[in-house]
């Protein structure tokens, strides 16, 4: 496998530990019968502790990127490329796993800019892959 592809595999895997987390808590709720089942309302407000809260927005932050990622791992696969990528795939991959790490520690001014720098190390990843590519670097 290549470092692209593993970079990928490990991204999904830090996506489903991620999701885990909240399932994880919510099932044990109802498995002790603090909770039912159908507590948790999609576009309503939880009364889930704040941790799960930024747990279940750092996977959807994930899930919203996932999708990039696949997608320039896709074309370079199937442009014979793949190897274009390997450098870089790590690096996107450290992002991303700091990135959602800051996220599950605190919300505030500072963790919220180091955040933001994690997310743009990501995207600046993808349009230079995008880029090269489509040779245009």
């Amino acid at each position: 496998m290549t470092v692209t592809l593993t970079a990928l595999l490990c991204f999904v895997a830090w996506t489903l530990a991620l999701v885990l987390l909240v399932v994880g808590y919510r099932a044990l709720l109802v498995l002790t019968f603090q909770r039912k089942a159908d507590s948790w309302l999609r576009g309503t407000e939880t009364d889930d502790p704040a941790f799960i809260k930024r747990a279940q927005n750092a996977h959807a932050n994930c899930l919203e990127n996932l999708l990039l990622f696949g997608g320039v791992v896709l074309v370079a696969g199937l442009s014979g490329q793949m190897g274009e990528l390997d450098f870089l795939a790590p690096w996107l991959l450290g992002a991303r796993i700091m990135q959602s790490t800051v996220h599950l520690i605190a919300v505030n001014h500072w963790m919220v800019f180091m955040r933001f720098n994690f997310y743009l190390v990501q995207m600046l990843i993808l349009v230079w892959w995008i880029l090269g590519l489509a040779d245009l670097v």
